[in-house]
């Protein structure tokens, strides 16, 4: 027993080390064999799994292209659809559309258009003449946006002729498409739906949309209370007179009590020729010119006005740096004739680009006004960077002349006094940091300007998307379209010449 005891608890003999180093060896030998046929086993599952899933990726896109082509060969063929005639667009042409049902973007004046010859709908020329696939890249999401949530009303003569493809990004979405008898106002009720203060603005008589700013700023603010002369400056076309001839002219005119003493006055300034409004007085001038300020003075019996607005604003260009200096520029133009037509204690509302330098002309404005905020209307858009100054209690520098004006503005971008350098809102951050009061103003639980809203239906079942109210009568572009009218009715001629020929 003891014997035994000491074989196991003992140190083993010298002569068996080999045989305890051999088995070791064999044992790490098969844990390595066993690692790697697990490893490689997952590695053909992965790859087996990959292939697969190109499989049917590759299936399904065979199968959606073999759909689209079935879809297809309800239209007509490329070579066809190139023959249908080509128009330039324009107010005295007649088109059941302002918009194309394709890209769903706005025809332009002087644009050429092919047009269909039974239902007298219009496409963009390049919307049917380039090829399918990339009018699907492009136009594939507005498209399935309005085939996926909204019913998008389409000829039955279009519908037939160009096939479903054109207009959907797949045959069964085809169903959300209602084809129509006749012609329909597709663009404007596209656009009706999308804007509901565009729509509402035609309801009510306005002009342009603009004119829910200016009564949104006036139900926060209350402007226009005990104004007896105002003027509104960059008036085309005429939305914001509209408002003041509303609020201000039309109900004292109607009360049986008034004199024709007591009927405000508005003055109306902007290079181009607007649509009369009744109580308005036009002008039509430069708001930097002096002579302009002579007018409206003149027209104010050599009083000075109570309250001056200005929704000018330029050509955007989409870069917003360079928008927003410019509409900065503007709105100093319009300070220039505001100190000479303002009244001490009048007020003073104008349109900005909200941006990098917003801070700089905040203070260029509190220079000449005891209180200056920024307010966002509920009706203007979440994604633009417009807001309106709405200056208060005018009070200019004690002893200021009018001639000083751009030597005081330069002062407030260089507090140094340095006169090489150029206005900057660069000292303004830091510990120099100004907060500018910026309000919200209008209903917070009406119309949302960003959403689209369903379209009220008649008794018929149907929509009547009604005219604008007062179209521009001299646009500054009108000369460009006449020019590429002419251009576009000059190739159409040397086409059908070649062709005789």
């Amino acid at each position: 027993m003891v014997n035994l005891h000491r074989r196991v608890l003992g140190p083993s003999p010298r002569g068996n080390s080999n045989n305890a180093n051999d088995s070791y060896t064999n044992t790490d030998t098969s844990f390595d064999t066993t690692m790697v046929i697990v490893l490689a086993s997952l590695l053909c599952a992965l790859i087996f799994a990959l292939g697969l899933n190109s499989i049917v990726r590759c299936a399904l896109r065979c199968r959606r292209r073999l759909s689209m082509d079935a879809a297809d060969s309800r239209g007509l063929k490329k070579r066809a659809l190139r023959q249908i005639p080509v128009a330039v667009y324009g107010s005295e042409m007649e088109i059941s559309a302002t918009e194309c049902p394709i890209c769903l973007g706005e025809f332009v004046e002087g644009e050429r258009v092919r047009v269909l010859p039974k239902c007298n709908h219009g496409f963009h020329v390049n919307c049917i003449d380039r090829s399918k696939s990339s009018i699907h890249l492009l136009h594939g999401e507005e498209r399935r946006l309005v085939g996926g949530r909204e019913r998008t009303k389409i000829c039955e003569y279009s519908f037939s002729l160009l096939g479903p493809s054109y207009f959907v990004t797949g045959s069964k979405e085809a169903k959300n498409y209602t084809p129509l008898g006749g012609s329909c106002n597709m663009g404007r009720a596209s656009r009706d739906k999308r804007d509901i203060y565009y729509r509402k603005a035609k309801e009510e008589g306005w002009r342009a949309r603009s004119a829910f700013k200016l009564l949104q700023i006036d139900e926060e603010f209350n402007i226009l209370e005990g104004v007896k002369r105002v003027v509104d400056l960059c008036a085309a076309p005429g939305s914001w007179s509209q408002v003041l001839s509303r609020k201000l002219y039309l109900p004292l005119k109607l009360s049986t009590d008034s004199k024709d003493s007591d009927l405000p006055l508005i003055v109306a300034i902007d290079l181009q020729p607007m649509a009369p409004i009744e109580g308005v007085i036009q002008v039509q001038g430069d708001i930097t010119n002096a002579r302009t300020a002579e007018v409206v003075i003149r027209h104010f019996d050599g009083c000075k006005a109570d309250l001056v607005v200005c929704d000018g604003a330029p050509d955007v260009t989409g870069l917003h740096d360079m928008d927003e200096f410019v509409q900065s520029q503007l709105i100093l133009a319009g300070l220039t004739i505001v100190t000479h037509i303002l009244k001490e204690g009048g007020k003073f509302i104008a349109k900005i680009f909200r941006g990098k330098d917003t801070s700089l002309l905040y203070c260029q404005l509190k220079l000449f006004f005891t209180d200056v905020t920024f307010a966002k209307p509920k009706s203007s858009r979440n994604s633009s960077i417009e807001a309106f100054a709405v200056c208060e209690n005018y009070s200019p520098p004690e002893g200021f002349n009018e001639k000083d004006l751009h030597r005081l503005l330069e002062k407030v971008g260089s507090p140094s006094g340095v006169d090489d350098l150029d206005c900057s809102s660069g000292w303004l951050e830091g510990p120099n940091k100004v907060y500018i009061p910026f309000l919200a103003c209008g209903d917070l639980s009406g119309y949302d300007s960003d959403r689209s809203y369903p379209l009220p239906k008649t008794a018929e079942g149907t929509y009547q998307s009604l005219d604008p109210v007062q179209p521009p009568i001299a646009p500054p572009y009108k000369r460009a379209l006449e020019m590429k009218k002419a251009s576009g009715q000059g190739i159409r001629d040397f086409e059908k010449l070649s062709l005789d020929s």
